[in-house]
């Protein structure tokens, strides 16, 4: 059991580094249907983490799909 938990994190962890940009911020989407390693889908890109914050909380509005912001490394 343990093993398939780490095996599920490590998965979350590598989709969750594809999607930090390198600038700005990335509104990220969960489906929460898809497997892990799957489940993250990009919205949008922003320069401005307000704008950011705001897409976010629109989205998930709109879509209900849990939403997160993502910041440069």
């Amino acid at each position: 059991m343990a093993n398939d938990m780490t095996t599920w994190m490590d998965a979350a962890a590598d989709q969750m580094k594809q999607f930090t940009p390198k600038s700005g911020f990335n509104v990220v989407a969960v489906d929460q249907m898809a497997l892990p390693g799957e489940a993250l889908y990009l919205v949008d890109h922003f320069d401005s983490k307000d704008d950011a914050e705001e897409a976010a909380v629109a989205y998930q509005k709109k879509s209900g799909d849990k939403t997160y912001v993502y910041g440069a490394e």
